[in-house]
């Protein structure tokens, strides 16, 4: 075999893998594709079931359970469907039904996250200050709405005042010790507002706590790290790693 059929054999040997390359890619992103719209649907499904469970709640009310919740379980998936008149017809609802605010706590709740999701930032905001006109205490609530304030890619929904006043609150509560988490978005809220030196100490303080889980203290310690020594002293970007 000569050198010119050799040439010959590499260039269609390269042209094969090529080739090979692409039908390869191309039917990999199809298959990605197509897994994509299957966990699509499965989850449209699973809201789906949960609007008719939700209707078999209020047409036929549990005596265990508040009235109000049927309206706001129903809420939260029309919020997941993309019904977002129908969940605040069915918020309205569920307040008619809860006027002492029972249920509207987790309700209101469960709305602002779906959409926060759905990237209804104003719903949310709207959402949150309901739970917390019910019950201004609610840690978790403190803590998401904190979290929604700070994290947000939208500079229109990023308020460092209100999310200063939800993480003080959030320390302040006398009925649990205050964790790596409270103390992790309190320091990120005082990035926000540029205090950085108060920042960097919060941020210290949330790293000599446990961290909320063992399988992801090397994870967190290395980001309060990186919060501290890079990005609060304002020597790198803001950290939007992590949003809504």
């Amino acid at each position: 075999m000569n050198a010119k059929t050799v040439r010959r054999f590499r260039v269609a040997g390269g042209v094969s893998l090529l080739l090979a390359g692409v039908v390869v890619a191309l039917y990999g992103s199809i298959w990605v594709r197509n897994l994509r719209d299957l966990v699509k649907a499965n989850l449209y499904a699973g809201y789906e079931a949960q609007l008719l469970s939700a209707n078999q709640e209020i047409a036929h009310p549990r005596p265990d359970m508040y009235p109000a919740f049927g309206h706001f379980n129903r809420g939260y998936a029309n919020v997941m469907l993309g019904r977002f008149e129908e969940a605040w017809e069915d918020y309205e609802n569920g307040k008619k039904a809860d006027p002492k605010g029972f249920g509207r706590r987790s309700g209101s709740n469960r709305l602002a996250m779906g959409f926060a999701e759905n990237g209804r930032y104003t719903e949310a905001k709207k959402m949150f200050e309901e739970a917390l006109a019910v019950s201004p205490d609610e840690r978790f609530v403190l803590n998401q709405y904190a979290y929604l304030l700070v994290h947000s890619h939208s500079a229109s929904v990023r308020d460092a005042r209100r999310a200063l006043q939800l993480t003080q609150r959030l320390l302040s509560l006398s009925d649990h010790e205050a964790d790596r988490a409270d103390w992790t978005i309190h320091a990120d809220a005082l990035a926000l507002a540029g205090r950085f030196p108060e920042a960097i100490e919060a941020a210290k303080k949330a790293r000599s706590l446990p961290a909320t889980s063992s399988n992801f203290e090397t994870e967190e310690n290395e980001k309060l790290e990186e919060k501290i020594n890079t990005l609060f002293p304002g020597k790198g970007h803001w950290p939007f790693s992590i949003a809504y």
